[in-house]
């Protein structure tokens, strides 16, 4: 409590113990887990947990993803896409889906078959629905996922955004010195 304290003098912000959850390795015991209950009176915390937009979870769990997906498919149903040119639906798609999942993207390592599923939310968007049914695809998504120059329409793929934020880690990781990148590489290796 004593850390909390110097973190409050220091900052000028208050902790607020509703809003604190307190998570713990399986390795430590029940009476100390209450002990730390009881000192803190924060609440326990259980997985899956969203912060900062992005689900923590223990392992690869991909029902975690669902509330990130279902953001976007909320997004979808609020826009009216018979009323929009297929113009319109690309800027929305370009400017508006995609950095939503950009930034799951940029945190997480999402599965695959998530990233399917995006894809299939975005697709039907784009291509429109009539009746509940999504509408015929003329053109297979990965060749729309081609830049312009390539025959496609400039929209990025997922699993390239991924590996691309990824690398970006790496390299971060890789070249410079900061508390992030010291921390990673003592626990990890070099």
């Amino acid at each position: 409590m004593k850390t909390f304290a110097v973190y409050e003098k220091w900052s000028g912000q208050r902790i607020s113990n509703a809003k604190f959850a307190l998570f713990l390795a399986a390795y430590v015991s029940i009476a100390r887990w209450r002990r730390l209950l009881r000192s803190t009176s924060f609440r326990e915390g259980h997985f899956p947990v969203t912060y900062l937009g992005a689900p923590l979870v223990e392992g690869r769990l991909k029902a975690s993803y669902l509330e990130s997906m279902a953001k976007i498919r909320a997004k979808v149903a609020g826009w009216k896409a018979q009323l929009l040119s297929q113009g319109g639906r690309l800027v929305l798609l370009k400017h508006v889906l995609t950095s939503m999942a950009s930034h799951l993207l940029a945190v997480m390592d999402v599965p695959k078959v998530v990233i399917a599923k995006l894809n299939n939310i975005l697709s039907t968007f784009f291509w429109g629905e009539h009746g509940g049914k999504a509408k015929t695809k003329w053109c297979a998504w990965d060749r729309i996922n081609k830049p312009t120059n390539e025959g496609g329409l400039g929209l990025r793929s997922f699993l390239e955004v991924q590996r691309a934020m990824h690398m970006k880690l790496a390299w971060s990781l890789l070249s410079t010195k900061s508390l992030w990148a010291r921390f990673m590489q003592q626990k990890y290796g070099k």
